[in-house]
């Protein structure tokens, strides 16, 4: 039932992550005290990336893909860090999810030249402009706008991190009441948290700070949870392990049918 679900949903250009999740590697499992009730733990989690003006169409598309089953969206309200480079230092990110302003057909052009496979070349920001049909300096004078402005954040290749032997990766899951910038920009700190988002409460699903790690193994995982856990003083939540691969690609935005042109 599960595999027939993720086939449902994968097709969608928009689903770009699709993954099976169990928990594993918290003291709260099975149970939960206090007020709250005792969570729900969903196990097919996917992401949907359309434009604002067709979200809810591709939503109800998806919900009507997975009846009777039930479907919650978990929308990021901040964004904390995304930053997928293991061992990296973290570096300072803009936190905001609101849109920016309208993009031009240049700036769609430029997004589509820079997306998807490319070829590893020296002169690479110079084959994307001739992609999307405008001068180098023009790319780049825009990329730096982006950049400044925080609507870029970043520039780089998707990493089969499986097949470099993080095969241990874990959502972890905290409630925090009230605001969240604190504890956000503490896990963000962490260098072992690749992704950090604040999401909504889901009814059944009582977590709203949303963390990614990569380990080695399964043991690896566990211990950088509790870790976070005691280094950022937050109560027991949960993290859920991917088990089932079943779609990770990058979105596709405005791709490019030929030179000064855009789909």
């Amino acid at each position: 039932a599960l595999a027939a679900a993720a086939a449902a949903v994968t097709p969608l250009p928009g689903v770009t992550h699709c993954y099976e999740r169990v928990p594993a590697g918290s003291s709260s499992l099975g149970h939960r005290e206090g007020p709250h009730p005792a969570p729900v733990f969903p196990n097919l989690w996917f992401t949907l990336s359309e434009p604002a003006e067709s979200f809810d169409a591709a939503f109800a598309d998806v919900r009507a893909r997975l009846a009777p089953h039930a479907v919650t969206a978990l929308p990021a309200t901040r964004r904390y860090k995304v930053d997928v480079v293991f061992g990296a230092a973290t570096r300072a990110r803009e936190e905001s999810v609101e849109p920016g302003d309208p993009l031009s057909a240049d700036d769609r052009r430029i997004i589509g030249a820079l997306q998807g496979d490319v070829a590893a070349a020296p002169d690479f920001f110079a084959a994307a402009a001739a992609a999307a049909g405008i001068p180098e300096w023009k790319l780049l004078a825009r990329l730096e706008i982006w950049r400044r402005s925080g609507r870029l954040k970043r520039v780089g290749l998707v990493l089969a991190h499986r097949n470099a032997g993080y095969t241990a990766n874990g959502m972890c899951c905290w409630r925090v009441d009230g605001d969240t910038t604190a504890v956000g920009r503490a896990l963000a700190a962490r260098p072992e948290v690749t992704h950090c988002y604040e999401r909504p409460f889901a009814p059944d699903f009582p977590y709203n700070v949303f963390a990614m790690i990569h380990e080695t193994s399964v043991e690896s995982a566990v211990a950088t949870f509790a870790a976070l856990e005691g280094a950022c003083a937050l109560a027991p939540g949960v993290m859920l392990l991917s088990t089932t691969e079943y779609k990770k690609t990058s979105m596709t935005f405005f791709a490019p049918s030929g030179p000064g042109s855009v789909k």
